[in-house]
């Protein structure tokens, strides 16, 4: 995978390649989430688009910064909570 200020600025672009990446490697974790919670499929993908949805926004913001030792999931879970 590229350096994580490649997959966020490929993001920002949204680059299709970015959007498959996100959802190869983050969406189990918030299905996992989700179900561990009583909740099913059908609430995982409402949850994940949610995410999506607040991570472009936030990352639009010219001010947004994820810090070096910050991990992308960890990131991904703060918001999905």
């Amino acid at each position: 995978m590229k350096s994580k200020d490649d997959f966020l600025t490929a993001l920002r672009l949204n680059e299709e390649w970015a959007f498959e990446v996100l959802y190869r490697d983050y969406y189990a974790m918030i299905l996992k989430y989700v179900t561990q919670n009583n909740g099913d499929n059908e609430a995982a993908k409402d949850l994940f688009q949610e995410v999506i949805i607040a991570l472009i926004k936030n990352i639009r913001n010219p001010e947004f910064e994820l810090y070096n030792n910050t991990k992308f999931g960890t990131y991904l879970m703060s918001i999905a909570q």
